[in-house]
């Protein structure tokens, strides 16, 4: 006896969380037939299975395009994107379920979300299921892509080339300009003038009298020029190891090329296009992809299939219930107090 009592206290445990989970009121469902509990374990048996769905599609979804590792904090991350999948999936259902009688425009708009859900979905299973296969198609694209970008490096190439190859050019000349004056005129003179004492007198106190007077010097100095043919010749240096480096880039303008693109990221557009291309270019991607599609269309649709029209006893009572009070409280307003 005892053992019965405890298998009915917890089936009706459960039965509770089971309507608390699909905003159903317990009390009023225990005054209902067999039928509407059983309508009640099909919603719930749906939820379940969307949730499970979702909960997978979240957790993918975090690991895959969030950035969340391994680590204590990645699989926290993961598990609170998986739980907010879970919830957004029965805050939807349960605007179904809690719809009483037809559900006319909200069941259209599930059906378009049906859809749209089913396309996510999909997509992020199809890039799970198909990984080895886009990968294969990205190093394609990485293929195509290094091969437009070589013509671009080259001119590139070409152009900082030429124009360093016209600045040797032009330093060269005005060097050759500078080495032809120093080779006429090595050193260059001047004139300075110093300031010279010279012994005229004594004054009446025994003091001498000093005239000053500015003597000429003339001074001889290197040729200025010839510094500046020495930063020219570094100068020239630089620009000839710059065009050796611009020479050996354009030999390797492949490599080069291929070492930019790996290091570019690899975007959601570009898993994208990539698996756009693996699918759309086979037959039997393309059945696979369409017969996952409509596995999931179908899933989502349980619960709104499951509504059916929204009649059973359990909505009947609650919109019995509902019109007895709408009654009761208009009659209270037209009731006259005797007082």
């Amino acid at each position: 006896m005892q053992i019965r009592k405890k298998n009915k206290h917890m089936l009706r445990k459960i039965e509770n969380f089971y309507c608390h989970l699909i905003g159903w009121n317990p009390e009023i469902l225990a005054e209902c037939s067999e039928a509407s509990f059983a309508l009640m374990k099909k919603y719930v048996s749906a939820i379940f299975i969307l949730s499970l769905l979702w909960g997978t599609i979240g957790y993918c979804f975090a690991e895959k395009y969030l950035g969340f590792d391994d680590s204590v904090y990645g699989i926290l991350g993961k598990l609170l994107i998986t739980i907010a999948f879970i919830f957004i999936i029965i805050a939807i259902e349960r605007q179904i379920i809690l719809t009483f009688g037809k559900l006319k425009t909200l069941g259209f708009f599930r059906i378009i979300l049906a859809l749209l859900m089913a396309i996510l979905g999909a997509t992020i299973f199809d890039q799970i299921i198909f990984e080895n296969d886009i990968k294969m198609q990205m190093n394609f694209q990485k293929e195509k892509k290094v091969e437009n970008l070589i013509p671009t490096r080259l001119k590139q190439f070409r152009e900082e080339l030429e124009e360093k190859q016209s600045a040797i050019i032009k330093l060269t000349s005005e060097r050759d300009s500078l080495l032809t004056n120093i080779a006429q005129y090595p050193t260059i003179h001047h004139t300075e003038y110093e300031k010279v004492k010279r012994y005229i007198k004594d004054n009446r106190n025994g003091e001498a009298i000093y005239d000053e007077q500015l003597k000429p010097k003339v001074v001889y100095e290197p040729n200025g020029n010839i510094e500046r043919t020495k930063n020219l010749d570094k100068d020239i240096q630089i620009l000839h190891s710059q065009c050796d480096t611009l020479r050996m880039s354009m030999r390797e303008v492949r490599s080069l090329a291929k070492e930019e693109i790996d290091k570019s990221p690899i975007g959601f557009i570009d898993e994208l296009i990539a698996m756009k291309e693996v699918i759309f270019q086979n037959e039997i991607a393309i059945l696979f992809y369409f017969i996952l599609f409509t596995f999931l269309v179908c899933l989502e649709m349980l619960v709104l299939v499951s509504h059916g029209d929204g009649q059973c006893e359990y909505t009947t009572r609650i919109i019995a219930l509902e019109k007895s009070r709408i009654e009761n409280i208009n009659k209270s307003k037209y009731t006259i107090d005797p007082q």
